[in-house]
């Protein structure tokens, strides 16, 4: 994923209204890895949103019923934050 052919786009607006691109770089099953994730980009000064359909975590499994537990952040720094995602990742087997 680090060219962001897997990447999600999902559009947000701010408080003054102004929409902006955040690109999902990792799906996840369930929100602590997601949590974990944010932390990983957080300690690298990249900011990032988690978006689930989990009842903010009330329902763990509602991810897993949808589309997963998504990370998102901002477009310019999706590349950046895949590499450093990436990082901290096992290699796949």
């Amino acid at each position: 994923m680090a060219n962001g052919s897997g990447w999600r786009r999902v559009n947000t607006h701010d408080e003054d209204n102004l929409v902006s691109e955040l690109v999902c770089v990792r799906s996840y099953a369930f929100r602590p890895e997601a949590d974990l994730g944010r932390s990983v980009l957080k300690a690298a000064g990249i900011e990032s949103v988690i978006i689930a359909d989990d009842a903010s975590g009330m329902r763990p499994l509602g991810g897993l019923m949808n589309r997963g537990v998504l990370l998102c952040v901002r477009e310019e720094d999706a590349e950046r934050a895949d590499d450093v995602l990436a990082e901290g990742e096992e290699p796949a087997q």
